[in-house]
């Protein structure tokens, strides 16, 4: 019997805790710590623990929008803050800012967000209150197909993505920890509702918002069958030609004309048709949905597309 230094296992508490009590026992050197296979080990190589799984020194883990690195036992992250996202879809699903969910129905106008007034009609857009005197104003959106849907990236960094439908959302982040139990909850009150078309319609959206969210969390789920929600790629393909295909997670593949950075960012997360351009034709025209050559890209102005060296008529040099 002798007195010992009782240590802690250095991932989960560096300091020495002193003992007058003389207990049995083997620990290891000065400077080391038992790791979990009951090696001795340097401090500095401890392994850290996170979600009751352990990381050795030098791992790295993503936590929510932040990169942590193990070192010597303990967590080093990167402080970065998630954006922030809120969406209404379906039979007045909504989801706000910091994630709190409401679900009503009313016949009044309501302001999702205070902003830029945008019209969301037919499958078009209409963004208001830009400055229309000049007859070669400066857009302050950028507008793209990115699958399924229609985004409009601002120039202050916001980010909203359409459906053509029911679904509505504007970002500035994402969530990488994902709740089911509200998707689901939304998804029994789609599933019955009365009509037998927005029935349909509402199933599939409160669905794909579901898939969506896990997808932004690294599980990509293939959800849509021929019977469930289908989704036909087949239109933008021409006679002959395979090039168009329904990819439920997104692509980053696909070259486009725009080669904008935000398109790609989306393209890798949003469910849709997406296409694989041949050697001959390997740029995307968004504006048109085909494959074509860089010279062949064409332009889009004010809702108009141009095609290479067409002039717009009272807009300078353009």
């Amino acid at each position: 019997m002798q007195r010992l230094e009782i240590m802690i296992k250095a991932r989960q508490n560096k300091e020495l805790i002193q003992t007058n009590e003389c207990v049995p026992g083997c620990v290891c050197p000065e400077g080391k710590a038992e790791d979990d296979s009951g090696n001795c080990v340097l401090t500095e190589n401890c392994p850290c623990l996170y979600a009751g799984s352990s990381y050795a020194k030098g791992k790295e883990i993503q936590l929510d929008c932040s990169q942590c690195k193990c070192q010597g036992g303990s967590w080093s992250c990167t402080d970065k803050p998630c954006p922030k996202t809120c969406q209404v879809y379906g039979e007045g699903h909504y989801i706000t800012f910091d994630d709190f969910r409401f679900t009503f129905e009313g016949n009044c106008e309501y302001i999702f967000v205070q902003g830029e007034e945008i019209h969301l009609e037919d499958g078009k857009v209409n963004v208001f209150g830009e400055n229309t005197n000049s007859s070669c104003t400066v857009d302050s959106y950028s507008l793209h197909t990115v699958g399924l849907y229609l985004s409009l990236t601002f120039t202050n960094g916001i980010t909203v993505i359409w459906d053509k439908h029911t679904r509505f959302s504007v970002t500035l982040d994402k969530h990488w920890k994902v709740d089911p139990n509200p998707y689901y909850e939304a998804c029994l009150q789609e599933a019955c509702a009365c009509d037998k078309e927005g029935k349909y319609l509402g199933f599939c959206t409160a669905v794909a918002v579901y898939a969506e969210a896990c997808n932004k969390a690294g599980v990509c789920i293939r959800w849509r069958t021929p019977e469930r929600c289908p989704v036909y790629c087949d239109y933008y393909n021409d006679d002959n030609e395979c090039s168009w295909h329904y990819k439920p997670c997104g692509t980053l593949t696909a070259k486009t004309c725009s080669d904008h950075t935000i398109k790609k960012k989306l393209s890798a997360v949003i469910e849709g048709c997406y296409p694989k351009c041949p050697e001959t034709a390997p740029y995307l025209d968004e504006n048109i949905m085909k494959c074509v050559r860089l010279h062949q890209c064409t332009c889009l102005y004010n809702g108009q597309i141009y095609h290479a060296n067409e002039n717009i008529i009272g807009c300078g040099n353009w």
